[in-house]
């Protein structure tokens, strides 16, 4: 028995890739199969535009690159406090005695071992905020990714062939 197309979504899926949705976008919406989609979308010669899905990444890489941003501040907002406690005063709470007593002393500066403890947490956290800072400085954005693509495209018409040097050695292209 030949294969027979089923050609039941083909009016919606056409109608949802028009208005600039993607393949597992339409998928979800309609409830069926990615690969039907692409089924669909092939016999009818759909093209998906990446370009979509790059601004959807770079919006989301925007959006977690703020959010290390605040929570970098929010670190280093906490080194600040904790430092601060290192070598300021303190009252050290007890609780003893067959009455269950309260007793509070007050020092100068914390125990040795808990200023240790606090210099411990200090530097994690300054750790931690310089790492999210490199982190934000060292990644990619969505200009380079499309120049990347476009370089690419260059390579696949023919318009430039690619450099085959080695070890860094520059050819000239003419």
């Amino acid at each position: 028995m030949p294969f027979v197309a089923n050609t039941a979504h083909d009016e919606d899926i056409a109608r949802l890739h028009a208005e600039g949705k993607g393949r597992n976008q339409i998928a979800r919406e309609l409830e069926i199969a990615p690969y039907t989609v692409s089924s669909a979308s092939k016999r009818m010669g759909l093209v998906y535009d990446g370009s979509q899905r790059l601004m959807a990444a770079e919006t989301l890489r925007r959006e977690a690159a703020e959010r290390r941003s605040e929570l970098t501040i929010g670190l280093l907002d906490d080194v600040e406090r904790l430092r601060a406690r290192l070598f300021g005063p303190i009252t050290y709470t007890q609780y003893g005695g067959k009455d269950f007593e309260k007793r509070e002393d007050t020092l100068s500066e914390p125990l040795p071992q808990d200023q240790a403890s606090l210099a411990r947490a200090v530097g994690m956290l300054l750790d931690r905020a310089i790492k999210l800072d490199e982190y934000d400085r060292t990644g990619a954005t969505l200009d380079d990714a499309f120049n990347f693509l476009d370089g690419v495209n260059i390579v696949i018409r023919g318009e430039v062939v690619p450099n085959k040097s080695i070890e860094g050695s520059s050819a000239d292209n003419d």
